[in-house]
């Protein structure tokens, strides 16, 4: 979906669009709570974790499964193949035998899967796209098995990315999670505070079909065109001190998730997820600190921003 123009691109979206408004995925909210809250609490028990593993991978990853319809105890599964096939999307210098692998055995189970749910369908996005009607658009192996692996690594590598930063970001702002502490009712907008300071897809590469002008530079026709989200999400024209991390800030003018026709279909369940899990967290959780000098490790890829490893140390609220 996220390489094809209209109509077949809108065609493909409305297909499962009504699963990701804000009333379709609130369906998940009490299901995200419950992970949240269980991520958070053992943590707390243990003390010093990596936050990656213990805090912002395994919500996004059930929550992708629970849509696509694998079962509950595949998660750490899925979580295996979306971090390691991220590496496949950065460009073919970032691409590695294990990426390779694990896109291949995350599209066998997919296509597995895909042949029991037309024999008995579901509820869920394997069934939908195993058994289009005569107006939806036809869906192939392949294109099935491209579309759910979109859905992975955009849904689960994206927000636990937003997770593990912004919790880096809280440490080292502790007057800003005093704000969100001291009134919760700031976390929704905070959440695209999160967003737009990690800007977890770093660019696009996009191909104007007229010619135009940008600042007094002509973009021909045909030329390919890539979108920096970071350099946007930093603009000063836009945003009053756009290099200060502010809880408070309006709202509203980032584009992490895009824009026009291809603005992120998932962009309201990122939001639920990210929202629920960072009321628990303020609620929980008193304190934490980087476990390390190092802090976050970012990963090495041209395409998205990953954070790989984040030791922290957590005392109860």
């Amino acid at each position: 979906m996220i390489g094809l123009d209209d109509p077949e691109h809108l065609r493909r979206r409305r297909m499962v669009y009504q699963r990701f408004t804000p009333r379709g995925v609130a369906r998940y909210a009490d299901r995200i709570r419950a992970t949240a809250v269980d991520c958070i609490d053992t943590a707390l028990e243990a003390g010093t974790v990596d936050a990656v593993p213990a805090l912002a991978a395994p919500l996004p990853a059930r929550v992708i499964g629970w849509l696509l319809g694998f079962p509950e105890e595949s998660w750490p599964q899925l979580v295996h193949w979306s971090e390691t096939a991220v590496y496949a999307g950065g460009g073919q210098r970032y691409v590695t035998d294990e990426a390779t692998i694990a896109v291949g055995e995350f599209a066998m189970a997919v296509l597995d899967m895909a042949k029991e749910r037309r024999a008995c369908p579901s509820s869920d996005l394997l069934s939908t796209w195993s058994n289009a009607g005569p107006d939806d658009p036809a869906y192939d192996d392949e294109r099935l098995a491209h579309e759910a692996l979109l859905l992975l690594v955009g849904g689960a590598e994206t927000t636990r990315t937003v997770i593990a930063t912004a919790i880096d970001a809280l440490i080292r702002h502790p007057d800003q999670w005093r704000r969100l502490r001291d009134d919760p009712s700031l976390i929704p907008g905070a959440v695209e505070e999160f967003v737009r300071w990690t800007t977890p897809i770093l660019n696009m590469c996009r191909v104007p079909n007229v010619d135009a002008e940008v600042r007094g530079v002509t973009i021909p026709a045909g030329d390919q065109v890539l979108l920096m989200y970071g350099s946007a999400n930093r603009d000063e024209d836009v945003f009053d001190r756009p290099d200060e991390f502010d809880v408070t800030r309006p709202s509203g003018d980032h584009i992490a998730f895009g824009l026009g026709p291809h603005f992120c279909l998932g962009a309201s369940l990122a939001r639920l997820e990210l929202q629920i899990f960072f009321e628990e967290w303020v609620a929980r959780v008193g304190d934490a600190e980087r476990a390390d000098a190092e802090g976050p490790r970012i990963l090495r890829n041209a395409f998205v921003r990953g954070v790989t490893e984040f030791p922290v140390t957590l005392a109860r609220r």
